[in-house]
């Protein structure tokens, strides 16, 4: 006889959500915060830090003597700053939530200090698109 699927799995959660939404829209919105929360959200987040890594070593290696432009290093270096404290950010909310995942059903909003530092980012990275 067939078992019934482990509602433990990321499908059987996503199968739950659909079963227990209002609608298309709360689904979509459930789902998101289901996948947003798994293990392989956290390990994907974890192997992205190497970009904001990469960035710091560079902007450092350069920071004195960048041949084409001498504001590119400092602009590595902040933007990598701020991309690891985003992603530490997010990881610690990630662990958090996974941590409670028994005790809410509704899930808890990012916190304002990562959308502060997200729209920081995406400004940064469309002045750093300009020559000074």
């Amino acid at each position: 006889m067939d078992q019934p699927p482990s509602y433990d799995s990321l499908f059987g959660k996503i199968a739950q959500a659909k079963v227990t939404s209002d609608g298309n829209v709360d689904f979509a919105r459930k789902s998101i915060g289901i996948v947003c929360n798994s293990v392989i959200a956290t390990v994907l987040l974890v192997v992205s830090l190497a970009v904001p890594i990469a960035a710091i070593v560079i902007g450092g290696l350069y920071l004195n003597d960048c041949p084409k432009q001498k504001y590119i290093p400092i602009y590595l270096i902040v933007f990598g700053a701020f991309s690891i404290v985003k992603a530490v950010s997010s990881l610690v909310d990630n662990c958090r939530a996974r941590k409670n995942e028994g005790e809410q059903e509704e899930s808890k909003p990012k916190s304002a200090c990562d959308g502060v530092i997200g729209c920081f980012l995406f400004a940064w990275f469309i002045a750093g698109m300009f020559e000074v």
